[in-house]
C-alpha cells in the first residue's frame, strides 16, 4: 500500500470516528430527555454502523489519488 492510500485511509477513519461518537452521543442524550419517544436500540446500532460505513467509504474515495492516474483535460477548445 502507498503513502496516499495509507493517508487516506488513516484520514478517513478518524473523519469517520469522530462523526460516529457525535451522532451517538446526540441520539443518547436524544433519548435520555425525549421520555414519549423510544428508541429501537437494535434499528439504532445498525443505522449508526451503515451511516459510520458510507461515510467512511466517501472519505476514502475522494481523499486517494492514484499514482498511475493520469490528470484529465477538460479543455474543449
Amino acid at each position: 500500500m502507498n503513502k496516499n492510500k495509507k493517508k487516506a485511509l488513516l484520514t478517513a477513519l478518524i473523519v469517520s470516528l469522530v462523526l460516529l461518537v457525535i451522532a451517538v452521543a446526540s441520539t443518547l442524550i436524544f433519548d435520555y430527555y425525549m421520555e414519549y419517544i423510544q428508541f429501537d436500540t437494535l434499528g439504532m446500532v445498525i443505522g449508526h454502523i451503515l451511516g459510520f460505513l458510507m461515510m467512511f467509504c466517501i472519505v476514502y474515495k475522494f481523499e486517494k489519488k492514484d499514482d498511475d492516474e493520469k490528470p484529465t483535460d477538460h479543455n474543449i477548445y
